[in-house]
């Protein structure tokens, strides 16, 4: 029963925006343009990223969230989001502008299906709060959803907590972000 709700807009650390402006929107370009936000609490994760792709001149992109509280998919839907630092009733909207390219369900990571394929997976302040057992099924849950050449974003804190579970990961790792990227087709 892992409920955290620990995100944030804009909460990339520069190597990863730089790793996203300058490789992974140019390859969303290239591609059919679909990212997988898993999870996405209340939508601050899959707005950001939309907001850097409007932001980029990218406009053919779908942002599937998906997390397993529905009153957090409610805010999402809403565009309302909860800002930190504001006041309990202070919101941000989102603007239609950013809200066409987002799409939010309830989704069990460990039991629904994700869809795809996926050319970017974002999975970030989720992973490291499981058994490696359960990392390892979600792991491969995340490799099956991604599209050739596709990208996976984790977080630092799950590959410096289970690094042992990567040594045999499928994915190739992308320097020294948490990013690796799906084989192509051969």
């Amino acid at each position: 029963n892992l409920i955290t709700n620990e995100t944030s807009l804009m909460r990339f650390e520069p190597t990863e925006f730089a790793f996203l402006r300058e490789i992974i929107i140019p390859a969303l370009r290239e591609s059919s343009g679909q990212v997988l936000s898993m999870p996405c609490s209340h939508g601050e994760e899959p707005v950001s990223l939309a907001i850097e792709m409007v932001e980029a001149g990218l406009n053919v992109f779908t942002i599937q969230g998906y997390d397993i509280q529905p009153a957090c998919i409610d805010t999402a839907r809403s565009g309302r989001i909860p800002l930190s630092g504001l006041p309990r009733y202070v919101l941000g909207l989102v603007d239609d502008q950013i809200m066409q390219y987002l799409r939010f369900d309830v989704a069990d990571a460990l039991r629904d299906p994700l869809g795809g394929p996926y050319d970017f997976v974002v999975c970030r302040n989720f992973l490291g709060y499981f058994t490696p057992e359960t990392v390892k099924g979600l792991l491969d849950i995340l490799c099956a959803s991604l599209a050739p050449s596709g990208y996976l974003l984790l977080d630092a804190f799950i590959l410096g907590k289970h690094p042992e579970l990567f040594a045999e990961f499928e994915l190739a790792r992308c320097g020294e972000v948490p990013v690796f990227q799906a084989a192509p087709v051969p």
